[in-house]
């Protein structure tokens, strides 16, 4: 009798369940929202059975919360009740104040705040942003380099116009009364140190003109010579070298951009100007070397790219033609080279991103009058370059 009604009660437990249970001398007990356990090191120990599993207890100990294996009788992970911080793997305040710093040079301090675009607008420089968004508006960069940096998030979905803001392009050579033309101007460097190419001869009396050598950029075509002879051609621009190179990224992007940073953004020298032979007689002005791009650096923890990035250079300007009886053209501008794109974040979106880094044409040269030659075209600029460095 006693052992049915027994038998109904824990049935009745069961189904119905119990609000407590306490286990030991009062010292633990289980309820609906909670375990307590009330000793010295108390722990949970959770024994996995699936494959790959661990034997693992969750413990308290001298204020600290512990990660232990019992299988292996060691600490795995511990943290401070009263600060909140791992104290193992240790991470002290000099390593948390040197990432915080790694974290301010990478994304700066965040002092201009959260920035959105509301209209087409000209920046240049460097903005220190929290949040950085252009609105799908139109950002015009008016100096060699934009730099933005944020502390969380940059996104471009307009497009920011880096174009023809780099180096300024050589000025053309004069044209030639009754003499020789003048040579023309190099172009000034980009945003970085680098070379510029050499401008254009300036064409001369029955003498073939030389073209503008090769350089960091392209070089501006020859002013045309009187009695047929023709301004040579200006050499199309080569990537510089900066020969053996270290690499402090382990990948060649790094080594890339500074292969490029030579010539980036330098404007394109300017065409030789044409000779005239006698009174009356003058040679085209040569044509003036194209800006070169611009540069624009994004660096945030997060950035995404739905719209266009420019950086290309400019045309250079054809050369004039000559004047009177017997007058060479002038030699064409050089155009200017593409600058540069430089991406540093940890989780970049790209959705149909546009990245256009190309180098300027090069002018043409001006025609002749008479007996004289023509001026020889400017060479075109090289492409910049694109530099993502993204956590992979």
């Amino acid at each position: 009798m006693i052992k049915n009604l027994i038998k109904k009660l824990i049935k009745q437990v069961l189904i119905e369940g119990i609000d407590e249970i306490k286990i030991g001398n009062n010292t633990a007990y289980i309820r609906n929202d909670r375990i307590y356990i009330s000793a010295s090191t108390p722990k949970i120990h959770l024994e996995g059975t699936e494959p790959g599993a661990s034997s693992l207890s969750l413990k308290e100990d001298g204020g600290e919360m512990i990660i232990y294996d019992e299988t292996n009788a060691t600490n795995r992970t511990k943290w401070s009740v009263a600060t909140g911080r791992r104290t193992q793997p240790l991470i002290n305040d000099s390593e948390i104040d040197y990432l915080n710093g790694l974290l301010y040079c990478l994304y700066g301090d965040g002092s201009d705040g959260a920035m959105t675009e509301t209209a087409n607008i000209n920046r240049s420089g460097m903005l220190f942003c929290t949040t950085y968004d252009d609105g799908g508006y139109t950002v015009t960069v008016n100096s060699k380099c934009l730099c933005i940096f944020a502390t969380t998030s940059i996104t471009i979905s307009g497009t920011v116009n880096a174009s023809g803001q780099g180096g300024a392009g050589g000025a053309g050579g004069a044209g030639g009364s009754a003499s020789a033309g003048s040579a023309g101007s190099s172009g000034s460097a980009g945003e970085f140190v680098g070379a510029s190419g050499t401008g254009g001869a300036g064409g001369t009396a029955g003498t073939t003109p030389t073209a503008g050598s090769v350089g960091g950029t392209g070089a501006g075509g020859g002013g045309g010579a009187t009695v047929t002879y023709a301004g040579g051609s200006g050499a199309n621009a080569t990537s510089a070298s900066n020969g053996d190179m270290k690499r402090f990224f382990p990948n060649s992007s790094y080594e890339n951009l500074m292969k490029l940073l030579n010539s980036a953004g330098t404007g394109g020298s300017g065409g030789g100007g044409g000779a005239g032979e006698a009174t009356g007689d003058t040679g085209g002005a040569g044509g003036a070397g194209g800006a070169g791009g611009g540069c624009i650096i994004l660096c945030a923890p997060s950035i995404a790219i739905s719209g266009t990035l420019d950086v290309s250079g400019s045309a250079g300007s054809a050369g004039g033609d000559g004047t009177g009886t017997d007058a060479g053209g002038g030699g064409g501008g050089a155009g200017g080279n593409g600058g540069v794109i430089l991406i540093v974040t940890a989780n970049l979106t790209e959705s149909t991103p546009t990245y256009t880094v190309s180098g300027g044409a090069g002018g043409a040269g001006g025609a002749a009058v008479g007996t004289a030659g023509a001026g020889g075209a400017g060479g075109s600029g090289a492409d910049g370059i694109t530099i993502k460095m993204v956590k992979t």
